[in-house]
Formats: structure tokens, C-alpha cells, sequence
């Protein structure tokens, strides 16, 4: 079978067809990357393997501790008034004027503040809360046709 003006059968056509998938550009990227993907999959589990040769090292470890029972635990550091360790009355009054003084602090403060108080108001709706409510009826009817009044009452 001959294609008309090409002069090429379909032997032709179909070895043509196979040769032209394998050598085009997707199909060669599609091989390369496969193979870089092996190669690097290779090299990682190469690198995970042991020697034969390994041995567990030795740790010498004392059979007891001897030093636990010297030491002091030490106390937390004083950090929020660290100047008043220099014992400099006057840098104290310095500090302490500084302090009330600057509106910066006085603001953030109160920032911090509000959003506690925002904080709370916003937390307290998760936490179970308890509720009650009660009422009392109490009606009295005009006399009926026998002669007596009734009295009816309902609790809630």
C-alpha cells in the first residue's frame, strides 16, 4: 500500500511513525528525567549505608554522680529594676522621673491594659456559663355558675 505522491508504504509509515515518537523532545525529556531521578535516588540510598567494619562507640559513663549534691541553685536575675543595684539615689530619682514622665510608657500601658481587658471579655463567651430564670402566675377567676371561685397557679 503506497500513500499517493509520497511513495511510501505502510511499513514506511509505521517505522517512520515509531522512530519519530521515540526521538522527539517530550519523549527524550521524559527518559532524561527518569534518569535523573534515579541516579539521585541511587546516590541518597547510597549515603544511608553503613560500613561493614562499624562499630558502636564507646561511652565511658561514671557509675555514680559524684558533684550533684555542691551546688546551690542559683536564684533568677532582678531584671526589672537593674539600676537600683548601682545604689545611686539620684539615678534612681532619674529613672523614677523618667518613668512618670513619659507619655509613651503611660500609653502602652494603658494598651496593654485594654487588651487584657479585651482578652478576658472575649475569652470569658468560651467558658461554660449558668443561667436561671423564673416566674409565678397566679390567677383568679370570677365565680362560676356554682356558686365558687377558682384559684389557679403556675410555677415556672
Amino acid at each position: 500500500m503506497t500513500i499517493e505522491g509520497k511513495g511510501m508504504t505502510g511499513d514506511d509509515i509505521a517505522t517512520r511513525g515509531a522512530s519519530a515518537q521515540i526521538g522527539s523532545a517530550p519523549a527524550r525529556r521524559a527518559v532524561g528525567a527518569r534518569l535523573i531521578v534515579v541516579t539521585l535516588t541511587a546516590t541518597a540510598l547510597a549515603g544511608c549505608v553503613v560500613g561493614p567494619d562499624y562499630q558502636k562507640p564507646f561511652l565511658a559513663m561514671p557509675a555514680s554522680w559524684s558533684g550533684h549534691n555542691k551546688a546551690t541553685p542559683a536564684k533568677p536575675a532582678q531584671l526589672s529594676k537593674w539600676w537600683q543595684r548601682l545604689r545611686d539615689p539620684e539615678l534612681n530619682t532619674l529613672v523614677d522621673e523618667a518613668v512618670a514622665g513619659n507619655l509613651d510608657v503611660a500609653t502602652a500601658k494603658a494598651k496593654i491594659r485594654e487588651a487584657r481587658a479585651s482578652y478576658r471579655q472575649s475569652s470569658g463567651a468560651l467558658f461554660p456559663s449558668v443561667d436561671g430564670s423564673g416566674s409565678v402566675t397566679r390567677n383568679k377567676s370570677a365565680a362560676t355558675t356554682s356558686g365558687s371561685s377558682a384559684i389557679y397557679s403556675e410555677y415556672q
